[in-house]
């Protein structure tokens, strides 16, 4: 296993791991996979080991996530042998009161030695080393350093608590999140490249589902993965503490052409998805992800929109076929009917892009062509549905 697998990994902890290793190396069974459920003062951890890594593991173990009764989910580790023979991934979920102790002075020195490397000029030739700003004044240091964990200044490299830092200072009295995606540096590095996500008020399992999802669906595979929580009070809302919450994934290609590191359109893509994440709805992500891919999240969101927006004129107007909003969604994702929503989505982000607006009449061509496919439609709900969507284009 690699290095910070022994690093970050409590030895009690190590033992279930060899335990549970050896015996699927005792089934020599090419693809088997192991669930270890520990307890202990700091919350609870699930470790899945697999017997092989391989493509879209984490991702779908990310899917069928259960978080435990009164828990939420506090950091996530993800290893694979040197061999690539085991893939080792564990879920921590803590106690949603819990009182985290914070780090001192003296763990925290790595961090203000750097601060005054950087200050001297020291590393002013290497580009992965953040510039010194007034954000790295030591009150404003120490008041980051108060809110986070001692186990995340113990398991994060000074260099790495400096940069995320700063994102966190950008999101600290918003709603918003923020995005940085680097170039893995070190020994096999290739294409691969770290993506960083800072989100203030989002689960942590949630964000970890949703960015997860876009990233797979984007043609990239999670190969390592850290999250912590960062404390926020003066973003609470009601019982509910503000925090932000900080992810970072190790991201390789399935094909050079979605290379971050070579690709600077499609990693600006990815990081724009990856910002709008936390406010995606479920349905959102599964018809531009997962049902219909084809049409990505911009157009499946305005698709989405739209048939939640309808649903009360719907429902006055046929309410057996317009009962609920998920019945909407689900006429639209007929094949006839997705292909002619497709065109109104379209219409609507080309209708409204504030840098280059459609004209209208390019609008009523494009209009009209559409509303004339709405008669070939299989149903008389279906043609009504996808009429009511072009109206409500018409009427933006």
């Amino acid at each position: 296993m690699p290095a910070a697998y022994f690093r970050n990994v409590p030895e009690h902890l190590r033992h279930q791991h060899v335990k549970a290793i050896t015996s699927l190396r005792d089934m020599m069974d090419s693809d088997l996979s192991l669930n270890v459920r520990s307890k202990d003062e700091d919350g609870i951890k699930h470790t899945y080991i697999n017997s092989q890594v391989r493509s879209g593991l984490l991702h779908s173990q990310i899917k069928n996530l259960v978080v435990p009764e009164g828990h939420q989910l506090s950091n996530v580790d993800v290893f694979s042998s040197m061999d690539g023979g085991v893939a080792l991934n564990i879920f921590s979920f803590e106690p949603v009161k819990v009182v985290h102790s914070h780090p001192t002075r003296e763990s925290s020195q790595k961090v203000f030695d750097l601060i005054e490397e950087i200050k001297a000029g020291k590393h002013s030739h290497e580009s992965w080393v953040p510039k010194y700003s007034e954000s790295f004044s030591e009150a404003s240091v120490n008041d980051f350093l108060n809110r986070v964990t001692s186990n995340y200044v113990a398991q994060t490299s000074a260099r790495r608590i400096l940069i995320q830092k700063e994102m966190f200072d950008q999101i600290r009295n918003s709603d918003g999140s923020v995005v940085k995606i680097e170039p893995f540096v070190g020994a096999g590095a290739g294409s691969m490249s770290w993506v960083t996500i800072a989100a203030s008020n989002v689960l942590p399992e949630v964000l970890l589902r949703l960015e997860s999802a876009i990233i797979s669906a984007r043609g990239l595979d999670i190969a390592r993965a850290h999250l912590h929580s960062v404390e926020c009070p003066e973003i609470s809302t009601g019982d509910i503490p503000g925090q932000v919450t900080i992810l970072r994934l190790l991201v390789s290609p399935t094909d050079e052409s979605k290379n971050l590191n070579s690709n600077p359109a499609f990693a600006e893509v990815l990081a724009r998805d990856l910002r709008r994440a936390k406010w995606f709805d479920n349905s959102t992500t599964e018809l531009g992800l997962n049902k219909h891919p084809h049409l990505g999240l911009d157009k499946a969101e305005v698709i989405t929109a739209l048939g939640s927006m309808l649903h009360g004129p719907l429902y006055k107007l046929d309410s057996a076929s317009f009962s609920s909003i998920k019945s909407i969604l689900q006429l639209v994702e007929g094949n006839q009917n997705i292909a002619v929503a497709e065109k109104i989505a379209a219409l609507f982000l080309d209708r409204f892009n504030p840098a280059n607006p459609l004209p209208n009449d390019e609008f009523k061509r494009r209009s009209d062509e559409i509303r004339s496919k709405i008669p070939t439609l299989p149903s008389e709900a279906s043609k009504l549905l996808i009429g009511k969507m072009l109206d409500a284009v018409h009427a933006t």
